[in-house]
């Protein structure tokens, strides 16, 4: 299979008539094989939106909005770039809304002292911000959670010990209703249980107003509902 479509969908909504989980292995044709595991095992081949909506991800930017002179895609990886430095904060903004999901992406951020992040359960806010929670990315901020124009600091205990500078890094992020976690390269950073979370939301990355960054994301995997699947946390 082809790298660039490496991107997975799993969904734990149990099928008509059986209490299954459905697995969803995006294809390059874009179509997409799901693996119904019960008493017998079934096996269909489906079109599905979400699927090459997904795989579109390492194509273009199709279904993100933001300031495209800043985010790109190159060699099937979503890139923001600025050598100026950023007066403001920058989003790229997808249009994708999800409730209880596990997202876990790739992210190399360069230089590490400057910041960036993944939006989730989030809203557009303003002309340039987002609005929602954050698992946050730079030096001092790693793993952390950061609600974005709200209340700031929902997690305060980094996990910088656990990052490969200037390198690629694992980024996972499981929301299953008022229960957020965050892990990097395989170490859980937050666990946090806040009823006051947002519980739906598009999802953003960021790049953080300062001075010149590039931060590169690659390599999305995404479970829906995934209490069924994993376990609450």
């Amino acid at each position: 299979m082809d790298s660039r479509f490496d991107y997975s969908v799993r969904i734990g909504y149990p099928l008509e008539r059986a209490n299954v989980n459905v697995v969803i292995v995006n294809l390059p044709d874009g179509d997409a094989e799901v693996v119904a595991e019960t008493a017998e095992i079934f096996i269909y081949r489906i079109a599905i939106g979400l699927n090459l909506y997904l795989a579109r991800w390492a194509t273009d930017l199709t279904g993100w909005e933001g300031d495209l002179t800043l985010w790109k895609v190159e060699n099937g990886e979503i890139v923001g770039r600025t050598a100026a430095g950023l007066k403001h904060n920058e989003f790229l903004k997808s249009q994708l809304a999800m409730e209880d999901f596990r997202l876990v992406l790739k992210i190399k951020l360069v230089p590490n002292k400057e910041n960036s992040g993944v939006q989730f359960r989030s809203e557009k806010f303003g002309d340039y911000e987002m609005k929602g929670t954050q698992a946050d990315a730079g030096a001092g901020w790693w793993g952390k959670l950061y609600e974005e124009n709200g209340r700031a600091l929902l997690w305060d205990k980094p996990g910088d010990s656990f990052v490969n500078l200037d390198d690629w890094n694992t980024y996972e992020i499981l929301a299953i209703g008022s229960k957020i976690r965050t892990t990097l390269n395989g170490q859980v950073c937050a666990d946090l249980d806040d009823p006051k979370v947002a519980r739906s939301g598009i999802i953003g990355l960021q790049m953080h107003a300062g001075g010149p960054l590039e931060v590169r994301f690659k390599d999305f995997q995404l479970d829906l509902n995934p209490g069924k699947i994993v376990g609450n946390p």
